[in-house]
């Protein structure tokens, strides 16, 4: 038995590394669903003083995790959300970082 019902992610996801597969796999063991939120940046990561155009598309690092996900056999076990649809919930770092993505 889990030992949560609901366990959640939240992240960018860029450049899919073992940092990554490390949270989604404690993600997996502690939770019987995972909820997987893909921050979207608009493919650049912005910044009051600059712009910085090193994040990978949305759609290259979604196929990643996912890609990484259904290698596990958990594909059934997770919801991925996209930021509009998660739009009724508080932030996890507050409203002022919406401010710059």
């Amino acid at each position: 038995m889990k030992k949560y019902k609901h366990t959640a992610i939240v992240g960018i996801f860029d450049r899919f590394h073992e940092g990554h597969k490390f949270v989604i796999k404690e993600a997996f063991k502690n939770g019987e669903t995972v909820h997987m939120l893909f921050l979207n940046t608009g493919d650049k990561f912005t910044h009051p003083d600059k712009t910085i155009d090193l994040v990978e598309s949305f759609d290259k690092r979604q196929k990643a995790v996912k890609e990484f996900v259904d290698g596990l056999g958990e594909g059934d076990r997770i919801k991925y959300y996209g930021q509009k649809e998660w739009i009724g919930l508080p932030p996890v770092f507050g409203w002022s970082i919406l401010s710059h993505l």
